[in-house]
C-alpha cells in the first residue's frame, strides 16, 4: 500500500470538502522559531502542541522569528476562531491533528515580506535567508 503525500492528502481533503459544498479556502499564517523542522517534519513538531496558533494576516508580534503560510478549509479555521472584537485580525487555535496532511505553502521572508515557496532556504525578492534556524 503506498503512503499518500501531504499533497496528495491536501488535495484530498479539498476535493472532498467541495463536494459537501464548502470549499472555501483562507490563507492563514503561523510565526515560529521551528520553520525548518515543520517543513521536514509538521506531524512530529506539532505533536507537542496542544493547538497551533494561526492569523487571517502576517502576525508582527507572535512569537518566532520565521513567518509559514497554509491554506485550510475557512470552516475548519471558523470552527477553532476566537472572536475578540477589539482586534484587527482573525485569530484560530486549531488542534495539531487538524492541521496534519495540509502542508506548509510558503515561507514569508522578514526583511520584506514577500511570500517564497517552501522549497526556497532565501528570499527570491531580496537575496536574505528566510530562517534563522
Amino acid at each position: 500500500m503506498e503512503i499518500p503525500s501531504a499533497n496528495d492528502l491536501r488535495n484530498q481533503f479539498t476535493e472532498e470538502k467541495a463536494k459537501k459544498g464548502n470549499g472555501a479556502i483562507l490563507r492563514v499564517y503561523h510565526r515560529t522559531d521551528h520553520a525548518e523542522r515543520i517543513l521536514r517534519d509538521m506531524v512530529g513538531v506539532f505533536s507537542d502542541y496542544v493547538a497551533v496558533r494561526l492569523t487571517d494576516r502576517p502576525d508582527e508580534k507572535g512569537e518566532g522569528s520565521v513567518l509559514l503560510s497554509f491554506d485550510i478549509p475557512t470552516d475548519l479555521f471558523e470552527k477553532h476562531e476566537l472572536s475578540e472584537r477589539d482586534k484587527p485580525y482573525r485569530e484560530a487555535f486549531v488542534p495539531p491533528f487538524l492541521m496534519y496532511g495540509l502542508g506548509v505553502l510558503e515561507w514569508v521572508c522578514p526583511s520584506c515580506d514577500r511570500e517564497n515557496p517552501a522549497r526556497n532556504r532565501c528570499c527570491r525578492n531580496c537575496g536574505r535567508p528566510l530562517s534563522t534556524s
